[in-house]
């Protein structure tokens, strides 16, 4: 899991370093792949430093959490195929629909947005992502067989404020593991991606807030896609 993760990490990077002259497209989405909560602190910081500062601002943080749902998803089932429906529509739907928002805001190539991104190719990152994945998987086996599923999901939900991504490999490694169910799995992947939109607003009320306002009600409207998207799946 570690290995995947810091692979597509460093595929993304390289694409950013690629395009970086695209602007905040090539910021948000391809910098999502890698770690969409640095592109989300970095472009807090530096609101007025480019033009178009809070569209473009607002934008990149969609197309970052977009980019981060798209990830989840592609792991997920990458690694569980049979919880493919489960994750796909609201997960799907969460991508889809942030990438749209921040094309009507800002089309392609409209404006240049800085990047500071650096690469994620180090032993110091991969230890770091595994020690905090493996103390997740600990935190989420124990959660679940003391406190049931309802444990499990909120260390999805906790872990998710952190790194969605440690969320999504935990999920699947305890379906590997014969832990959790497929449906529960899905649910947790779901939960921490969840979480990771949530927690973006926070980046704003701290670094930006002539944004926050905009981030939240878009934050929101994408969380509840997702929870609508969850539900669609739930009923049929």
């Amino acid at each position: 899991m570690v290995i995947a993760i810091s692979g597509i990490g460093f595929l993304n990077y390289i694409l950013v370093r690629e395009y970086e002259e695209r602007g905040f497209w090539a910021t948000g989405f391809f910098g999502g792949l890698v770690n969409s909560t640095a592109v989300v602190v970095s472009i807090t910081n530096r609101v007025g430093d480019f033009k178009g500062s809070d569209r473009t601002a607002v934008s990149t943080i969609l197309l970052a959490n977009s980019a981060m749902a798209f990830r989840n998803l592609v792991l997920a089932v990458l690694f569980v195929p049979v919880i493919f429906v489960d994750v796909f529509v609201p997960l799907g739907l969460i991508g889809l629909v942030g990438v749209l928002i921040a094309y009507f805001m800002n089309p392609f190539g409209g404006v240049e947005a800085p990047t500071e991104l650096k690469s994620p190719f180090s032993i110091k990152n991969a230890l770091l992502f595994g020690g905090f994945f493996l103390l997740v998987l600990l935190l989420s086996a124990w959660a679940n067989v003391a406190l049931g599923e309802a444990g499990f999901i909120a260390t999805m939900f906790i872990a998710g404020l952190v790194s969605s991504g440690s969320a999504t490999t935990t999920a699947v490694a305890l379906f590997g593991t014969g832990q959790i169910g497929g449906e529960i799995a899905a649910l947790g992947v779901i939960v921490g991606t969840i979480a990771s939109i949530l927690v973006k607003t926070l980046f704003a009320v701290v670094n930006a807030r002539e944004i926050t306002v905009s981030v939240f009600l878009w934050n929101l409207l994408l969380i509840m896609i997702g929870l609508g998207g969850l539900g669609l799946i739930i009923i049929f």
